[in-house]
């Protein structure tokens, strides 16, 4: 992997640790997916998301409900066309009201 591809996947990380999901999103292509292994019948996040903007509305969702107590990003399986990244996250729920 090239100096300049870690480089951007540091600023990813940084900028999905720091919520910023602009500077996030301007990494991503049209179709970015983004799966949470949570059924959606548990919570409306939950499942995939296909596409730059289905993605970014997720994540908007999940920042303004839960406050992230663990982020460490897991293994990275590179191919010709794409970078899966899993991502271990533990967050806990804002409670409303």
């Amino acid at each position: 992997m090239s100096k300049i591809t870690l480089t951007n996947l540091q600023d990813i990380y940084d900028a999905w640790r720091d919520h910023d999901l602009d500077r996030f999103a301007s990494h991503l292509p049209a179709d970015f997916s983004h799966y949470l292994n949570i059924p959606c019948e548990m919570i409306a996040a939950g499942g995939m998301r296909e596409g730059k903007a289905a993605t970014i509305t997720r994540l908007q969702e999940i920042f303004e409900g839960f406050d992230t107590q663990f982020i460490e990003p897991g293994q990275m399986i590179p191919d010709e066309n794409r970078l899966v990244l899993d991502v271990h996250t533990r967050c806990r729920y804002r409670l409303s009201g």
